[in-house]
């Protein structure tokens, strides 16, 4: 599974979100609207405030569950593009039952995917000049990963390993649990590369600069491998110290405590990967409505 499988994703996360919202026994539209709950209308979803748009395709798909051969979908901007407050980002039409039972569940998949694709997108921002691949993290909401990551990969950042099995990523606690013993580490790194027929990407996490002293003369061996190594919690000023004693092909990514304020200071260092846990972890929805147009093309507006 990876960002690709995102669609596949996201019709297992549609289904259960729908359920859980009650959406196939709208009992107000039942009641209140009767046989004019077939009637077709058309709803447009308005941002509330600025960021980028993540998710539009989710949208169209969280409708078209409801009401498969009779939804029309307009999308009016791109995905992971900036928007302004007021932007109407699509439109779509179909029965009145199924633009009403499908409109939470769709703004909360489009406020969440924007959040995200908004937080990438003001975090690339700050280092656009330098040659920086920012990373998201595996620090995701159980079930959503291939979604949130996807906004990521929208917003212009990359995926770092997806799961357990996609590369070794080696941690504290694995140095911990041998004993801190980092040449013997290293060496069972060195077999399992030297043996295995599909060699994947390794990462060694380096939790303090002392532990960087110990490993550096391990370092040439890797140097024409895919390894880097992974500098946790440094200050800016650490990791600039270690891009001058780490072999120049060996690239360094950092992580830990990473923010828009401080993390143009980190890319100066000379690194070549950031990884930011916040990404996919801390995310500030970005605000959306929707307003169904009536037969007299007024409005009215629904945010509950």
């Amino acid at each position: 599974m990876d960002w690709r499988n995102a669609s596949v994703v996201a019709d297992r996360l549609i289904d259960e979100a729908l359920a859980e919202d009650g959406a196939h026994q709208d009992l107000t539209t039942c009641v209140v609207l009767g046989d004019v709950r077939e009637h077709p209308i058309q709803m447009r979803i308005e941002a509330e405030e600025e960021g980028w748009v993540a998710g539009l395709w989710v949208v169209r798909k969280v409708f078209e569950r409801l009401a498969p051969a009779h939804i029309q979908f307009t999308a009016h901007v791109q995905e992971g593009t900036p928007i302004e407050a007021g932007t109407t980002v699509c439109q779509i039409a179909g029965p009145a039952r199924a633009l009403l039972a499908g409109e939470r569940v769709a703004l909360n998949f489009l406020s969440v995917l924007s959040g995200v694709a908004t937080h990438t997108a003001q975090m690339l921002q700050k280092i656009a000049r330098y040659n920086v691949i920012l990373l998201d993290t595996r620090k995701t909401l159980p079930g959503w990963r291939a979604l949130l990551r996807w906004a990521v990969r929208t917003a212009g950042g990359r995926n770092h390993r997806w799961a357990l099995d996609d590369a070794i990523l080696v941690k504290d606690n694995h140095w911990a649990l041998l004993n801190y013993d980092y040449r013997a580490g290293f060496a069972r790194l060195r077999h399992w590369y030297a043996t295995t027929l599909v060699p994947r990407p390794v990462v060694v996490e380096i939790p303090e600069p002392s532990v960087l002293e110990e490993v550096l003369p391990e370092l040439d061996w890797w140097v024409d491998k895919p390894f880097r190594l992974l500098l946790d919690n440094f200050s800016p000023e650490a990791v600039r110290t270690a891009r001058e004693v780490v072999p120049s092909a060996i690239p360094i990514e950092v992580s830990g405590g990473i923010t828009l304020d401080n993390i143009e200071a980190y890319a100066r260092a000379g690194i070549q990967y950031i990884s930011v846990g916040a990404l996919t972890r801390h995310v500030h929805a970005l605000n959306f409505h929707a307003e169904i147009v009536s037969a007299n093309n007024e409005c009215a507006s629904s945010s509950i």
